[in-house]
């Protein structure tokens, strides 16, 4: 059977809202939704936190990552704010009708239970999938996202014959040039929010759709 690779956060699960919260709760303040769509964490960093903060800023940006990824409480609990991208499900369910679908990740393996019942939650087909997440927590923040993902398509590509691994669905551009490099012949971009459809071209897509109805 074909097999189909998809991402999950902001591909499949809009995780903004959980995002926001999160540096909301660490810096103590209101953030503007504009400023979560069009600045970085470290511009929002710089542009709400105060004195005191700055002076503490390599703690408050591991609370973050931690927070993000949730080794705490905090992390997990906000989970809870995560909500399915819209058509996403109904798409899947007509995909698994014809190929096997693959779940791919840059959440830890601590949260697979977690992350499996979400998906379920949303109406996303899990029957018969495999999830790659990330193993090695070591490696987060501290090597490039694309090597990582390069190591995770390494890994799915010795589990399946590449030959069967037909398409890839990912929101971020960055990773495209990896799914180049491993052939996979379809790779489309999901252009969310403020993304720019030429970045998903040149590195390597061969599809971008702004909304997942446009593919059912």
């Amino acid at each position: 059977m074909k097999v189909i690779l998809i991402d999950i956060d902001d591909t499949l699960i809009d995780s903004l809202e959980r995002t926001k919260a999160i540096a909301e709760s660490i810096l103590e303040c209101e953030i503007s939704m504009d400023d979560m769509l069009n600045l970085d964490l470290e511009q929002i960093f710089f542009k709400y936190a105060d004195d005191s903060q700055k002076s503490h800023a390599n703690e408050l940006r591991q609370l973050f990552r931690d927070t993000l990824l949730c080794k705490n409480k905090k992390g997990i609990e906000l989970m809870t704010l995560n909500k399915p991208i819209l058509d996403a499900a109904s798409v899947l369910k007509q995909w698994y009708k014809q190929f096997r679908l693959i779940y791919i990740t840059g959440r830890l393996e601590r949260v697979r239970a977690l992350t499996f019942s979400e998906l379920k939650r949303f109406g996303f087909p899990i029957q018969d999938s495999r999830l790659y997440m990330i193993e090695r927590e070591d490696q987060v923040f501290k090597i490039p996202f694309p090597a990582i993902r390069k190591e995770q398509l390494s890994l799915i590509m010795n589990d399946f014959d590449s030959k069967t691994v037909i398409r890839i669905v990912d929101d971020f551009p960055g990773y495209f040039p990896c799914y180049q490099e491993f052939s996979i012949p379809e790779r489309y971009g999901y252009c969310y929010r403020n993304r720019n459809p030429q970045d998903f071209v040149k590195n390597g897509a061969t599809r971008v759709f702004t909304k997942w109805s446009e593919l059912i």
